[in-house]
């Protein structure tokens, strides 16, 4: 009996679990499908004439939340939707491609795990 009731806590355990994760995929959707509509919103915001530090101001404030905030998972995807932000900012008057702008973003996380891994030896 007392199995059961092991199996039975650890089934509740695993189902609410799931039932999280569930819930932070669906936040992380929508705020990905929100970030054309944001891009956008930025970008009138900051006129035609661009200035490119705003984006760089982006990678390096998105950086700073994903290394040095010591929350794990918030700070990371706030981080990260903040380094996307600047990189997408930075090549808006550039004609690179999607592929590209997924390589940079691509190397800059793995810049910011190999920043973390060197700052947690300290």
């Amino acid at each position: 009996m007392m199995a059961l009731h092991y199996n039975t806590t650890k089934a509740k355990e695993l189902i609410r679990s799931v039932q999280e994760i569930t819930q932070t995929q669906d936040e992380v959707d929508k705020v990905v499908k929100e970030l054309p509509e944001e891009l956008a919103s930025v970008k009138q915001l900051i006129g035609d004439e661009y200035s490119p530090t705003i984006g760089k101001k982006l990678i390096k404030a998105g950086t700073f939340l994903a290394v040095a905030v010591p929350e794990p998972f918030i700070s990371d995807l706030t981080g990260t939707v903040l380094i996307a932000t600047g990189i997408a900012l930075d090549k808006l008057g550039k004609k690179d491609s999607v592929r590209d702008v997924y390589k940079n973003l691509h190397g800059t996380l793995q810049e910011i795990e190999t920043f973390r891994k060197k700052v947690s030896l300290i």
